[in-house]
């Protein structure tokens, strides 16, 4: 799938349900994944396919967001904490 048609999708699903409804959803979906995380730590509930598809939920979200809020100022804060990043890691 191209880039083009991956933000045309999701430009349909916040037209369809609402950038508020998506903003909520995006929400529900940090929530799944974050309980998916906490699982991993219990030895008898590993399931990292449930991990891998959470992640994909989120980062689905995540375009949507950015859709929803200004593409740019997250692309600057993004610079800003690599940077920092950066400092700590090197």
């Amino acid at each position: 799938m191209t880039s083009k048609e991956e933000k045309e999708i999701l430009q349909k699903a916040i037209n369809t349900f609402g950038a508020n409804q998506q903003i909520i959803k995006a929400m529900e979906e940090l929530g799944e994944l974050s309980t998916a995380l906490a699982r991993y730590f219990d030895k008898n509930k590993i399931d990292c396919n449930n991990i891998y598809e959470e992640i994909a939920d989120v980062e689905i979200m995540c375009s949507q967001l950015r859709l929803i809020f200004d593409n740019y100022v997250i692309d600057h804060y993004k610079e800003m904490k690599l940077n920092r990043l950066k400092g700590v890691v090197w």
